[in-house]
């Protein structure tokens, strides 16, 4: 997965939001953010639909990070089907 680096924690792990940042990489980074609890509490299922909303803006990371989450249960749930559709998107 993707590092977060200090840059990110700045500009997006701070804030309850990502203002004026919409674009599915920035949507992406707050994900990572949110389900570690960098700079932010965390809050899984938010975090799940960050990355559902980069992923449905064509971001590869997102659906790779959706799929191994669905494939390992880590949002509370497995989901075989989650997982395939997501890690087929990724691709």
């Amino acid at each position: 997965m993707a590092e977060v680096n200090q840059r990110t924690v700045n500009a997006f792990c701070g804030r309850n939001e990502l203002p004026g940042a919409t674009t599915p990489p920035g949507l992406f980074e707050l994900g990572l953010c949110v389900e570690r609890g960098i700079g932010i509490q965390v809050d899984l299922p938010r975090a799940r639909d960050l990355y559902e909303r980069s992923a449905a803006g064509g971001f590869g990371f997102a659906a790779h990070r959706l799929g191994t989450a669905y494939m390992e249960g880590h949002f509370g749930v497995v989901d075989a089907r989650k997982a395939v559709h997501f890690m087929r998107t990724c691709l």
